[in-house]
C-alpha cells in the first residue's frame, strides 16, 4: 500500500523515498518488492551454478555431480521460499501500519463524534 498521509508521497521513487527526511513517503513496500527481484535472480544464477558444477563433475566421472545436479536447485528452491515467506511477512507489517493510520484518523475525524 502507500502512504496515505500525503498524496505527493506517492509519487516518490525508491531513491527518493529513502533520502525523505520528513519520512512522507514510506520506502518499505518498494524495498520488499525490489529485495524479492534481486534475492530471485540471485537465487537463479546460484541454481545454475549448481546444475553447471554438477554436469561439469558427471563429465569429469564423479557421481557426486548428480547429487549437486539434484540438491542445488532443490536448496535454492527452499532458500527461494524461505526469502518469500519472510518477505511477506514484512509485507503484511507494512499493510498493517497503514491500516492502524487509516482506523485512526477515521476515529479522530470530527465527523465521527
Amino acid at each position: 500500500m502507500t502512504d496515505r498521509r500525503d498524496p505527493e508521497a506517492r509519487r516518490l521513487g525508491v531513491a527518493a523515498a529513502l533520502v525523505d527526511a520528513g519520512f512522507t513517503g514510506l520506502a518499505g513496500r518498494r524495498l520488499v518488492s525490489a529485495y524479492y527481484s534481486v534475492s530471485l535472480v540471485l537465487t537463479a544464477l546460484f541454481a545454475a551454478g549448481f546444475v553447471l558444477v554438477g554436469v561439469l563433475a558427471v563429465i569429469g566421472g564423479s557421481s557426486l555431480g548428480w547429487l549437486a545436479i539434484v540438491l542445488g536447485p532443490l536448496v535454492c528452491l527452499v532458500t527461494l521460499l524461505a526469502t518469500r515467506l519472510w518477505l511477506e511477512v514484512a509485507a503484511a507489517r507494512f499493510d498493517t501500519r497503514d491500516e492502524v493510520i487509516a482506523i485512526r484518523r477515521r476515529l479522530e475525524s470530527p465527523d465521527n463524534a
